[in-house]
């Protein structure tokens, strides 16, 4: 995102904890996650660690990740280690007809850290 290493945005980002996994209320509850938690999120490309949004607001076996952040460009003072990239989990694939690429499609799991 070329807004993250502005001042004011990351500002407000932070204030208001932008960079969080949202995930369904009923499913955080069976997994033993509240809003706030810290969660990890793996795949076979990445595996990090994030606090989770638990919110009715999305389906039960999907998760959303705000694009953005996870930058680890050292070049950007503000925006470097904030919340994770969605890009780390996402194998390049893409779409036959648009040439579009495909970062919907990636598959996670997701745990409350220090669980198994």
């Amino acid at each position: 995102m070329s807004t993250a290493n502005i001042p004011h945005l990351m500002e407000i980002a932070k204030k208001y904890n932008l960079e969080r996994l949202w995930m369904n209320a009923t499913k955080a509850a069976e997994l033993g996650i509240k809003d706030g938690d810290t969660v990890v999120v793996e795949n076979r490309m990445s595996k990090q660690s994030v606090k989770v949004k638990v919110t009715e607001r999305i389906h039960p076996e999907a998760v959303w990740l705000p694009l953005g952040y996870g930058s680890t460009a050292k070049g950007l003072k503000t925006a470097n280690g904030f919340g994770i990239n969605c890009n780390d989990f996402a194998p390049y694939r893409l779409e036959p007809i648009s040439g579009h690429c495909m970062m919907a499609e990636a598959c996670v799991r997701v745990r409350k850290e220090g669980g198994k």
